[in-house]
Order: structure tokens, then sequence, then C-alpha cells
């Protein structure tokens, strides 16, 4: 069964009309309560002229995945920047996370062969990642 209502252009519009009103509400909460450094990394993007945040096709992503429920969405968008900035630094306020991006620690992980980045994407573009481990043991699974 498919969780995800029909989509068309109607139901793309309107979810994103109320992602950005629910994007606008978020970040006023979050400047009231100056003690949380929630949604800085948003405030920071929405103060960015040429930034990929403000696109329908990256503001799409978080809407499927909350099954275009706006207010989860938002939450789950502006979380999403703040881990991204803290990670890899504003440059991804600027564009998408890279392979480059990950450091001399994160490409021997993903060299190691326990994290695989498959040929191919999901149905919205996204890079799909696959965790492949032994769970501990110290001896290899074999298939």
């Amino acid at each position: 069964r498919v969780l995800a209502p029909e989509e068309s252009p109607e139901l793309l519009e309107d979810s994103l009309n109320k992602l950005s009103v629910e994007l606008r509400r978020l970040r006023e909460h979050h400047r009231q309560h100056r003690d949380s450094t929630a949604g800085s990394a948003y405030d920071t993007a929405c103060s960015l002229e040429e930034s990929y945040i403000h696109t329908d096709k990256f503001r799409l992503r978080f809407l499927r995945t909350e099954l275009m429920n706006p207010i989860l969405a938002a939450e789950r968008l502006v979380t999403f920047l703040d881990r991204a900035v803290e990670f890899y630094g504003e440059k991804v306020l600027h564009r998408p996370v890279r392979l480059e991006d990950l450091g001399k620690d994160g490409l021997e992980l993903l060299r190691s062969g326990d994290y695989q980045p498959l040929p191919f994407r999901d149905r919205t573009g996204r890079r799909i990642i696959a965790f492949v481990n032994n769970f501990g043991l110290c001896f290899p699974i074999h298939v």
C-alpha cells in the first residue's frame, strides 16, 4: 500500500505554499528564542540570494519524505540544514553536499566498503547509500 498522496500540480503548489508559511513561522519562533541555535542555518540561508534551498525541487524532497505534511517537512528541512552546516560548514548552504565534502575520514569510510553509494538514485533523484557491515563480528559474513 502506498502512503504517499497522489501528486497533482495543485497539491504540489498548495504544499509548497504551506511549507513556506511554516518555514516563516519556524524562523520567527527561533528568532524569539535566541538561546537556541536551532534554525540558525536556515536563517543564514534565507539571507543568501542564490541558494539551492529556495528551489521547489529541494523543498519537495522534504514534503515527499513527510507525505506532504508541511509542519513535519519544515522541521525536517531546518534540522537537515543545521546538521549539514555542523558537519560540512556553511558552503552547503550554497550548494548540495558533495563527496569531496566528506573529508579524508569520510572518504576512507566509503572506501572500506561498509558504505556503498549505489549506481542509481531514488525516484526524486537522491543518491542511495547502502550500509553493509558484519555488525562487530570478528569474522567476515559470507552469503
